[in-house]
Formats: C-alpha cells, structure tokens, sequence
C-alpha cells in the first residue's frame, strides 16, 4: 500500500485530474509490479522447501540459510527472480 500511496499523493493530489481513473490504475500497477519484486525471493524460497518433500529430484535442503546459501552458489543473485518475467 505505501507504493500505491506515495505515486497517489505526489502525482494525484486530488480526484478532479482528467482521467483519474486510468492514472489511478496505472498506479496500482507499478505498486503490484514492486510488491512483487520485492515478495518473489522470499516466494521462491519457500517454494523450493516445500518441493523438497513432494518432488524426488528437487535438491535437498537441511535449512533456510542452506537453500538461501545454495541459489547464492549455485544460481548468482538473479536465480532469486528466476521465473519472475514471462
């Protein structure tokens, strides 16, 4: 909410701006677009733990930091986003 927030309140101070509506759309999709970039490692991590259990070839892990540690090494930093872009 704060990203949605702060684009409202600098840029769409109030409701009578020509076309409200789709401005206000716009920003709701930039605050999903950060919100999800931001949440998607934290998913991605928990995905692959909950994996380890039902998928025989998924890598197991004995922790959080193991499975954190393990896309560091394995993956770089961009193995965090993977599958995040179509």
């Amino acid at each position: 909410m704060a990203t949605f927030d702060a684009l409202k309140t600098r840029y769409l101070p109030d409701k009578n701006v020509r076309h409200f509506d789709l401005i206000n759309l716009s920003f709701g999709a930039v605050a999903g677009i950060v919100s999800m970039t931001l949440t998607y490692p934290f998913d991605l991590v928990k995905r692959k733990i909950q994996l380890m259990g039902i998928n025989r070839h998924a890598r197991n892990y004995s922790d959080l930091m193991h499975c954190v540690n393990s896309i560091m090494i394995h993956e770089g930093p961009k193995g965090f986003f993977r599958g995040l872009n179509p």
